[in-house]
């Protein structure tokens, strides 16, 4: 049931069509290519890759803190010069998008 402005009502039928959804993969795999170890954390993180990437911290304003490219293996990000809070890694390989939320205790 739904009122128009003139406190009017009226019933309606509404048919929705549901497709399977076929873009969920691809848009999250990146969930398995780079992962980051501890979090929270203290500053010292680990950041995990399978393949080469590259990569920015920002901090909760959006300032770039960092700014680097990392080979596939483990990473070394050391942010325990930066105040406690929430920091931002994002990378962007091949037009998909991943952000991961860093807890600095």
């Amino acid at each position: 049931m739904g009122f128009d402005t003139s406190a009017c009502a009226n019933l309606a039928d509404t048919t929705v069509n549901l497709d399977t959804c076929t873009g969920l993969h691809a848009l999250s795999s990146l969930s398995n290519v780079i992962s980051a170890h501890p979090n929270p954390g203290t500053g010292a993180f680990y950041i995990q890759s399978n393949k080469a990437l590259s990569v920015v911290i920002s901090n909760m304003l959006g300032e770039v803190i960092l700014k680097t490219t990392m080979d596939a293996g483990v990473y070394s990000l050391d942010l325990t010069n930066y105040a406690s809070g929430l920091y931002y890694l994002s990378t962007n390989t091949n037009g998909e998008a991943k952000i991961i939320k860093l807890i600095k205790n």
